[in-house]
């Protein structure tokens, strides 16, 4: 649930990415780096 909060703070630009890793006691490169896998496209497999 906390995690829910921090992303929705980031989201609606309450709070800037070093904030939200400080939040989730992350390194920012670690938060930066899962932000943006989580934002990727799933790969589609041709059949």
């Amino acid at each position: 649930l906390f995690t829910q909060l921090v992303y929705r703070a980031l989201a609606e630009d309450l709070i800037g990415e070093s904030k939200a890793a400080e939040l989730l006691r992350m390194p920012q490169a670690d938060f930066h780096a899962q932000r943006n896998m989580d934002r990727a496209e799933p790969a589609t497999v041709d059949q």
